[in-house]
């Protein structure tokens, strides 16, 4: 396990290393604040420079979450993109189609570096309790903010990720190591007997980590892709979800227990943007005794899924869940699922696989 204070060290030898293009997918709450605000921290204190994108719904809590921001990093560049409804593919598309505009504006602007993506935080998300509620796209509205819709900003921010020249790290924070079961022939839990909270949550799981083996051999040296379980953090993901009211009630009853349990909101952002340091590097990149071992096993892997005191799952776990399934080619399968889903989207079709 890495000690905060290494962590912290890593993370300033990253803001160090050059300046830096960062991306939050869900930055004005919870974890992707407490992220990009120790960035922000950090950055104030030993950076380069920064150019951070925030992307999410609500502006004002936008305007406070950069507002804290400037007060550490005044230097840096914060800005806040509006997004209505992400879990629409064609509403991620609108999304990234600006976070691309505006990079490529404000990289030219700078005349230094390319216009790029050094680091890409995921953490949009909905507690769903109830029954399966399809989009229009024609998927379930949990499983596309956890993964279908993680899945699409990466591809179309994928050109500015492959700029990046440190590679680019994409970390999507969920639940890495929690896998339940996996039921291969179908996918999208179509069958209501196999639609249920806990399924959902495992598919979700799954798809994360066989998409990204799929995108990291296809862009060998290119990519880092880490999947977290970021353990317990006091956010707003239990208020704003369709959680039983009794659940509800529960929660606020146990807040003040749960916060003492609780990671710091210091420590939490700290770890998240250890996920991006040269301790997980991408396939074929420079190895070390601090180097990750990743999800298939190999030191260096450039797929990680990380627990809540950024130490890898172990190899053991990882091989039993998807051992089997690499070798039914479970890998390319997800990746045709999942490119099948987009593209019916775009073209105004309902997903029915």
């Amino acid at each position: 396990m890495a000690s905060l204070s290494e962590v912290k060290q890593s993370v300033s030898a990253l803001v160090r290393s050059q300046p830096l293009v960062a991306v939050f997918v869900g930055g004005t709450s919870g974890i992707g604040q407490n992220t990009v605000r120790q960035l922000a921290i950090t950055h104030g204190a030993d950076g380069q420079g920064l150019r951070a994108y925030i992307v999410g719904r609500n502006a004002s809590a936008a305007a406070e979450t950069i507002a804290l921001c400037r007060q550490h990093c005044p230097q840096g560049q914060f800005i806040f993109v509006k997004a209505q409804n992400l879990s629409l593919i064609k509403e991620v598309d609108k999304t990234c189609k600006e976070i691309v505009r505006l990079e490529t504006e404000n990289a030219h602007r700078e005349h230094t570096m390319p216009p790029r993506i050094d680091m890409l935080y995921l953490s949009i998300g909905r507690l769903g309790w109830g029954p399966r509620e399809d989009t229009e796209d024609g998927i379930d509205s949990a499983m596309s903010l956890f993964y279908y819709s993680r899945a699409r900003v990466i591809i179309d921010l994928l050109p500015l990720l492959r700029a990046s020249s440190l590679p680019a790290h994409v970390v999507s924070i969920y639940h890495a190591g929690l896998e339940g079961n996996f039921i291969p022939d179908d996918i999208s839990l179509r069958s209501p007997e196999n639609y249920t909270f806990l399924n959902r949550r495992s598919h979700n799981i799954h798809l994360t980590n066989l998409f990204a083996e799929a995108l990291v051999q296809q862009n060998p040296g290119k990519l880092s892709f880490v999947h977290v379980y970021p353990g317990l953090v006091m956010t707003t993901l239990f208020e704003n979800s369709s959680l039983p009211g009794w659940v509800k009630v529960l929660m606020t009853l146990l807040w003040p227990l749960l916060r003492f349990m609780s990671q710091s909101d210091e420590e939490n952002g700290q770890r998240m943007l250890y996920l991006s340091t040269t301790n997980f590097p991408s396939s074929g990149g420079q190895e070390s005794n601090t180097t990750a071992i990743g999800s298939n096993g190999q030191r260096g892997s450039g797929v990680y899924a990380v627990d809540p005191k950024s130490r890898t799952v172990p190899v053991l776990k990882m091989d039993q869940k998807y051992a089997g399934l690499r070798a039914e080619g479970m890998v390319q399968k997800v990746y045709d699922h999942t490119m099948k889903a987009f593209e019916e989207a775009v073209a105004g079709r309902k997903f029915r696989d």
